[in-house]
């Protein structure tokens, strides 16, 4: 089995949930303002090994979490902390994520 891994960029938009399927062994590793639609969305990495990089037909979703500073954020849908996104606008959101199994077929959304 190989060591090595790919770094992925997803872009998402900024809403309340957000639910990007992954492998089962990837990992989040960083949040910032878009480098393509700034304020509207947020780019998030995530570390897949290249063994399982198409292997997102398992139903593992990140389901992402993102509210302002101040928002209520219910404990069970931020598990854990990705980090925070500082706009040039001044726009501030906190990114969480819990991982979540779906068998319904679902599809980034």
């Amino acid at each position: 089995m190989s060591n090595t891994f790919n770094v992925f960029r997803y872009e998402v938009p900024v809403r309340d949930e957000f639910y990007l399927p992954v492998s089962p062994n990837a990992v989040l590793l960083s949040v910032a303002d878009s480098r393509t639609d700034p304020g509207q969305k947020v780019d998030v990495w995530v570390r897949v090994p290249k063994s399982d990089r198409y292997s997102t037909e398992t139903g593992l979703h990140a389901v992402l979490r993102i509210a302002g500073t101040g928002h209520d954020i219910e404990a069970e849908d931020a598990t854990h902390f990705l980090g925070t996104v500082v706009t040039a606008i001044g726009l501030v959101w906190h990114v969480f994520y819990r991982f979540e199994i779906s068998t319904d077929g679902m599809a980034i959304r």
